[in-house]
């Protein structure tokens, strides 16, 4: 029989495993409804095998998407990801997914299509180096990523759902620009993702929930503002976005820009600041040891 693990938006480590019906085909990145306890569930497909049991399974209900949203590479980054938060992989999966638009074609398990990006990895050819991150600081920094974004490809992630609306303006200008924050309704999140998983798409801007979009190999990743504590909020993963996009760089071999007026104590002092201080001059400030001040003293002082 051929099984199907699936991770859930739970507080659990581990996937769940269920039969895939004889007539389906299911991929890795695809999600899935299926029975969780009483309920039915939303889950993501994390791994596909063939497996003889003598005990019965449970089997998956219905498809929610009618190919993968994911690539196994997306996966295994948010294996990375939750592995890092001391998350569970279904509560990363579900933060950084869009909500799930389900049509009637789609709403029946049988005869759901199995789609080769499942199963393959997007990666640059092995023979190329990779970028070195680059921050951007100083009067006219978004003007020179804009430069550097051109007409695209590329994933712009923002803080925050205004900063979102902003950037697409500015992004406008050089062409479609797809839409991954909750600004956007769910039926254009989804048109927007499924646009850039077909590569119709070459300018995205998002929030966290757009750090796995599905990319070309050529396309760039800037972080607007990464010292902005809004890059991570509460609930999982409990990990900054800008992490989870030099973690995605590295692996994807592409380039990763990021900008800021005061750049984050993390990337400030990071192994490879200066190869990611371009076009800038920064130094680096005195440090001053603070001596603590008994309380008593400061009141007396202020009487």
């Amino acid at each position: 029989m051929i099984v199907a693990d699936v991770a859930f938006d739970v507080p659990l480590a581990h996937p769940f495993s269920y039969r895939v019906p004889d007539d389906c085909r299911v991929a890795i990145g695809q999600r899935v409804m299926a029975p969780l306890g009483r309920a039915e569930r939303t889950g993501v497909v994390v791994g596909v095998r063939e497996e003889r049991r003598d005990e019965p399974l449970k089997s998956l209900l219905r498809l929610v998407d009618g190919a993968p949203v994911l690539d196994a590479g997306a996966v295994d980054l948010a294996r990375w990801v939750a592995a890092q938060s001391l998350s569970s992989l279904g509560s990363t999966l579900a933060a950084l997914l869009p909500g799930a638009v389900v049509t009637e074609r789609e709403q029946a398990v049988k005869g759901g299509g199995a789609d080769a990006e499942g199963t393959r990895v997007r990666v640059r050819s092995t023979g190329m180096a990779t970028p070195k991150p680059e921050l951007l600081v100083g009067a006219g920094r978004e003007t020179r990523l804009l430069e550097r974004i051109g007409g695209g490809p590329a994933l712009v992630i923002v803080p925050d759902v205004d900063a979102a609306a902003r950037w697409a303006q500015r992004l406008a200008k050089r062409g479609p620009v797809a839409r991954l924050d909750s600004g956007a309704d769910e039926n254009e999140r989804a048109s927007a993702w499924a646009a850039l998983r077909s590569g119709t798409a070459a300018l995205a801007v998002g929030t966290r929930s757009a750090l796995l979009a599905p990319l070309p190999a050529d396309a760039s990743v800037a972080v607007i503002d990464e010292h902005e504590a809004a890059h991570k909020p509460p609930g999982p993963p409990r990990l900054h976005s800008r992490d989870i996009v030099l973690e995605r760089g590295a692996r994807e071999r592409r380039p990763v820009l990021l900008t800021s007026a005061t750049p984050s104590g993390t990337t400030y002092t990071g192994p490879e600041l200066s190869a990611m201080l371009t076009e800038a001059k920064f130094e680096r400030p005195e440090i001053i040891p603070l001596v603590p001040t008994p309380l008593t003293l400061v009141l007396a002082q202020a009487a």
